[in-house]
């Protein structure tokens, strides 16, 4: 058994060193969007796909230990949870689940926080994005593509629209 629980403190320091490469690159993708870097966000993109590919893995692999410590136990999976191995180790390896689980809980909290950032970022640009374009082309459909629910084209009455490319000068 206590087998078991070295295996899953030593794949949830492996994830917590994973979260932590996350959260760093959520900051250098925050510090990105402010420059309106496109660029280097899709590199972070990039290595953030990474990332998530190990981070599955490793989930798997906890789940796994999880698994087989439910079994070992005799106990529903769902009930171990790191507070429940918390109770269970004993000694040093206490200690160190204790010390995971708070930095553990600490990045997680960290990476809320900047996803929020950088959603309300990303979301501002994208309004911003919106508007300059009613701005150049109109708010009307330049187009003029209107359709039924059935697909069929409508035959519309082109509104001016008082788009950049359509204003008298």
């Amino acid at each position: 058994m206590h087998n078991y629980f070295e295996e899953m403190y030593n794949l949830l320091f492996k994830l917590k060193g994973i979260q932590q490469q996350l959260l760093e690159l959520s900051y250098k993708k925050k510090n990105l969007a402010y420059k309106n870097d496109i660029e280097g966000l899709n590199e972070v993109v990039g290595q953030e796909l990474k990332y998530l590919s190990e981070l599955n893995s490793l989930e798997k692999k906890r789940q796994n230990v999880q698994e087989k410590l439910s079994k070992s136990l005799n106990i529903p999976e769902k009930e171990i949870t790191l507070s429940f191995i918390i109770d269970r180790a004993g000694g040093k390896l206490k200690e160190r689940f204790t010390i995971l689980q708070k930095e553990l809980n600490g990045l997680l909290k960290a990476q809320e926080e900047i996803n929020k950032t950088n959603k309300t970022l990303l979301e501002t640009h994208l309004e911003y994005t919106d508007a300059m374009l009613h701005v150049i082309v109109g708010s009307e459909d330049p187009l003029n593509n209107y359709y039924t629910e059935e697909g069929k084209a409508v035959e519309k009455e082109m509104k001016k629209s008082a788009g950049l490319f359509d204003k008298q000068v």
